[in-house]
């Protein structure tokens, strides 16, 4: 009996840590180490790095998602995304915190785990616009 019982808790946790469909993926799904691609440090604004998003956009015919958390300004989310009807499991998906010495750190999400460069160049274009994704 202990063993059956052992044995359906063991399923039952194996059955919670199984990733989402790519369909029915939400960004706090995202927000997993197991999908964490990159992290990077840097010193800028939001300004300046909606201001590079946006020359991004103009350069490389990308779009993306700006949303700053209503409850406290130092924090947003960028989704980048290569093509503009593209699911989350096709985009990077960007956590920003702005701090009060000027420095951001960025945290770089993707569903797939061979997105890691196109995590990694998401990143770059925070703080240089003219990197364009390879496909673009």
């Amino acid at each position: 009996m202990k063993m059956l019982f052992a044995a359906g808790v063991l399923i039952a946790l194996a059955g919670c840590a199984t990733a989402p469909a790519p369909g029915n993926l939400r960004e706090s799904d995202l927000r997993q180490s197991a999908f964490l691609r990159g992290e990077q440090k840097f010193n800028s604004t939001f300004a300046q790095v909606q201001r590079n998003l946006f020359k991004n956009q103009e350069l490389c015919d990308i779009d993306f998602v700006w949303r700053l958390d209503e409850n406290q300004i130092s924090y947003g989310t960028i989704l980048y995304k290569a093509e503009a009807d593209a699911d989350l499991s096709q985009s990077v998906l960007i956590d920003i915190t702005s701090y009060s010495n000027g420095n951001i750190v960025a945290k770089a999400y993707t569903y797939y785990a061979d997105a890691r460069a196109n995590a990694r160049n998401a990143l770059n274009v925070l703080t240089d616009p003219t990197i364009c994704p390879p496909n673009s």
